[in-house]
């Protein structure tokens, strides 16, 4: 009976969570409608506003259909413990447990996939192509597929493979061990992420000499920032959005650009964002972030050992016996409310980054350029301007435009 109350419990928890998704969702849209601030008031016209807010509610309808479906199928997986009998199905085919799990988790990937393809392609080939932002082809869509896959098998099949080794091998400390495993991997790509999986997608190259580079570089003096060169990448061949970013440590540390960037924004513009990416670093909000995370991910783990080995949790999906993967899968839904708290806590401090990298390119006179340049970014990408306070406060990792601009003002 034990396994019936937990089989309860993930339908009930299913439930809630696409409930309480669909309130959120429900308080952002009516936030469509809110007037504009006064110190926003100056980044769209009346026409653009109104193609602003149909851009938004569009894509509310969009998703709401695409969250249904989700949540329907889903809702039937674990109701008719689909998943459990998938288990069963394969333990009758294949003895060997890691290519089982293996098998379990290509199939359920792949479902997926084939169901949210065609949500992908309609974002992209509908939705953003009709408000002018999509500039990818059929060709680079079906290609980022293919790599996207490829870089899958390439590292998630031996990440994988080292976590199962250590659970079968050494369960007692097998969160331990997997947590070591994740924080490696996880520092590789930390390090080389932009030299080893941004060139599969995209073209980066270094700034070229000239008016942009000298004033970056004397910005990068003043600050004491080290930086071999920036880059800006081709980020325009996918859409027209504009952002930045900073990445890595120590000597593999650099600043990217997005091409639209550079045509949207003014010299001292751009040096006002790169203020505020080096401000991130200077804070250590990236090393910050890097061990928050790490523990968040050691105490996870460290659940998740608690219980992975309980049957009742695998029967709770349907299966006859006690499965590592079926583990992960009840695991990761009854510890959805903790996951949930934890998420708010970490966007309640991503914005509080994102306050202070503002203010340090305010300490070097940059406020107003500053403001200029998220104006100019947020009318480029229809950034919503008078999203919920609930709604930023669970999802937002970053601080609405306008309090940015507030706090960059004082």
């Amino acid at each position: 009976m034990i396994h019936f109350y937990i089989y309860i419990i993930i339908i009930a928890f299913i439930i809630a969570d696409f409930i309480f998704e669909q309130w959120l969702e429900r308080l952002q849209y009516k936030s469509y409608d809110y007037p504009i601030p006064d110190n926003l008031q100056n980044i769209y016209d009346s026409e653009t506003i109104q193609k602003h807010r149909q851009y938004h509610k569009e894509y509310y309808l969009f998703e709401t259909k695409q969250e249904v479906l989700t949540f329907l199928i889903t809702l039937a997986v674990f109701a008719f413990q689909l998943l459990g009998k998938l288990d069963n199905f394969l333990r009758s085919y294949i003895e060997n447990e890691f290519l089982l799990t293996l098998s379990f988790f290509v199939i359920v990937s792949f479902i997926a996939f084939i169901i949210n393809l065609p949500f992908s392609y309609y974002e992209t080939f509908v939705i953003e192509q009709k408000y002018g932002f999509n500039t990818t082809t059929k060709k680079i869509f079906i290609t980022d597929i293919f790599k996207t896959l490829a870089i899958s098998i390439v590292i998630g099949v031996p990440l994988l493979w080292s976590i199962f080794s250590f659970y079968k091998h050494t369960t007692e400390y097998f969160w331990l061990f997997a947590w070591l495993v994740i924080m490696i991997f996880s520092l590789f790509i930390t390090f080389f992420y932009s030299k080893l999986i941004v060139p599969l997608f995209n073209k980066q190259t270094p700034l070229p000499e000239g008016e942009l580079k000298t004033a970056i570089l004397e910005f990068c003096r003043k600050a004491n920032f080290t930086v071999k060169n920036v880059y800006i990448i081709d980020a325009s061949k996918r859409s027209k959005k504009a952002n930045a970013y900073f990445t890595g440590f120590g000597k593999n540390k650099r600043i990217v650009l997005f091409d639209t960037l550079l045509n949207t924004l003014s010299t001292e513009e751009i040096v006002a964002v790169l203020a505020h990416e080096i401000g991130h670093y200077k804070h250590k909000h990236i090393i910050k972030g890097f061990i928050l995370n790490s523990l968040q991910m050691l105490f996870t783990l460290y659940i998740l050992s608690l219980f992975i080995n309980n049957v009742y949790l695998s029967m709770a999906l349907g299966s006859k016996q006690a499965s590592f993967h079926l583990g992960i899968i009840s695991f990761g839904i009854l510890y959805s409310p903790i996951s949930l708290i934890i998420s708010i806590l970490f966007n309640y401090v991503s914005r509080k980054n994102e306050f202070q990298a503002d203010k340090f390119a305010a300490k070097y006179g940059l406020s107003n350029q500053l403001i200029n340049a998220l104006k100019k970014i947020s009318a480029l990408n229809y950034s919503h301007l008078t999203p919920h306070p609930t709604y930023v406060k669970i999802n937002y990792s970053h601080p609405p435009l306008r309090e940015r601009i507030y706090n960059l003002m004082q």
